[in-house]
């Protein structure tokens, strides 16, 4: 089947709270932690004027939760990352000493590799992290289950920090309950809240530390730790510094919003026109109006560097030079950026949202030379969109997958994750498979982001002047395709 698409709006979810319901409802454990910006929004914007804060049925915490942030013992600021590790080693261990289970919140998977990767023996314990998604409930369930049995060690990213009911045990109780251990800092109150309440469930007694990186408190928030400074100095610093980044991302949440408003009353706009009595001719001007308020768009290929690759590697450094250049002369500047992504069975990126006008040919040699991982390949992208997104959030993207081999290990729900945290913002999925040994699998991701609504086009280069016209031909926006 032939088709077109046509971009005819955007549309704001933050607006359809008020577009489609008369009555707004929420319940939240973390009301108290909202900034009076964040108040006055809930208030100015969505009119929810009253709130109800109902004490809990287990009592206060406090008495049952073993942490104060002025006690040093209980926060702690490390100077480098060896210490850092160091010290939740020290802590994990002294727990399980005794028979306490322990649950430790990393900030995301980088932060949890690389705690396992200096400290091998935490290697076998269970993990909920990025690779797993909606699909794997019953793994998740039974891993909940089991993390407050005494003497278990799970290792977890924030976004498990929330929602999960970590059950109180009667043997751990005994000895303390569970120690809960976050390695990193939230530049929102209500996060580490939510992670704190992993422990002391139910009215039963439990522990909460923090432990952070001297290093990571500088490079994310520009902070300076002192040693000498007293616990009590060192919370009303860092309350400072977290006050002033939820400053800093509710301005700039502000102004998405506004920018969101106005493309979101142009789109219900043309959706009117489109179903009225209007000419033609007035309905294409205001089609043509939201069209040239079109997303800036960003590039992100995903480089096969696999040994199989090697070969070809002098024309992948003419294809890429040709892509680049193709997208120049179709009239894209500093506004459209591109992200390289190599990747075997690792990934690491050659450059990140650079403007395509600044953009300089590919190593000349070529990295990497293992295996095939599509696996990784795909989270890493995910994780760049994420990462762009938080920062410019009306930006499009383009993915360009190019492979020579196959990954017979990939499974699609891979696809899957991406599509549903990212997929509203990828305009297109281009899929380049060179030579007569790519995997079938390319088929099944093409059409796991054709369920998800996504434009595709696949191209399958048979020689090296054929890769180069095909990097050609990616470059070459077209919403004219096949279905």
């Amino acid at each position: 089947m032939l088709g077109i698409d046509i971009k005819c709006g955007d549309f704001s979810y933050a607006a359809l709270p008020t577009r489609y319901y008369s009555m707004i409802f929420g319940v939240t454990g973390t009301l108290n932690t909202l900034s009076s910006d964040e108040k006055s929004l809930l208030q100015t914007e969505y009119n929810i004027t009253k709130e109800t804060v109902v004490p809990s049925a287990y009592g206060s915490k406090r008495g049952r939760l073993d942490f104060t942030f002025e006690n040093q013992l209980h926060v702690m600021v490390l100077e480098n990352e060896a210490e850092w590790h160091a010290r939740i080693d020290k802590e994990i261990s002294e727990a399980v000493a005794v028979g306490r289970p322990v649950l430790v919140c990393f900030k995301n998977d980088k932060a949890l590799q690389h705690f396992i990767s200096s400290r091998p023996r935490f290697g076998t314990a269970k993990r909920l992290d990025a690779n797993l998604d909606d699909s794997d409930v019953d793994y998740i369930n039974g891993i909940v289950a089991n993390a407050t049995l005494p003497g278990k060690v799970t290792l977890l990213t924030r976004k498990f920090g929330r929602g999960l009911d970590f059950k109180p045990n009667k043997e751990s109780n005994a000895v303390g309950g569970v120690l809960v251990i976050q390695t990193f800092f939230s530049s929102a109150e209500s996060e580490q809240i939510q992670i704190m309440g992993r422990t002391a469930r139910q009215g039963e007694k439990g522990s909460y530390r923090l432990i952070m990186s001297s290093e990571h408190l500088k490079d994310k928030f520009g902070f300076e730790y002192s040693d000498d400074a007293a616990s009590l100095s060192l919370k009303s610093a860092l309350d400072s510094v977290r006050a002033q980044t939820m400053k800093e991302k509710f301005d700039s949440r502000s102004k998405k919003k506004l920018e969101a408003d106005a493309a979101d009353r142009k789109s219900w706009a043309f959706a009117k026109e489109l179903y009225g009595s209007g000419s033609a001719a007035d309905k294409l001007v205001l089609l043509n109006s939201l069209q040239s308020s079109a997303k800036s768009m960003t590039f992100i290929l995903m480089l096969d560097v696999s040994g199989s690759m090697g070969p070809h590697y002098p024309t992948l450094l003419a294809a890429f030079n040709t892509f680049v250049a193709t997208l120049i002369n179709h009239g894209h500047g500093a506004d459209t950026l591109l992200t390289v992504i190599f990747f075997d069975n690792d990934t690491w990126t050659h450059v990140v949202n650079k403007p395509v006008p600044d953009i300089h040919q590919l190593p000349a040699n070529m990295p990497g030379g293992g295996g095939t991982s599509f696996s990784k390949a795909f989270a890493r992208c995910t994780k760049e969109i994420q990462i762009a997104q938080s920062r410019d959030a009306s930006r499009a993207f383009t993915l360009i997958f190019l492979t020579d081999g196959e990954d017979p290990s990939f499974k699609t729900s891979q696809i899957d994750q991406l599509t549903r945290k990212v997929g509203t913002h990828v305009e297109e999925y281009i899929s380049i498979a060179f030579g007569p040994n790519v995997s079938a699998k390319l088929v099944e991701v093409k059409q796991a982001f054709e369920h998800a609504g996504i434009r595709t086009r696949s191209i399958a280069p048979s020689n090296a002047q054929e890769l180069v016209e095909a990097f050609a031909t990616a470059a070459c926006d077209s919403g004219l395709h096949m279905r």
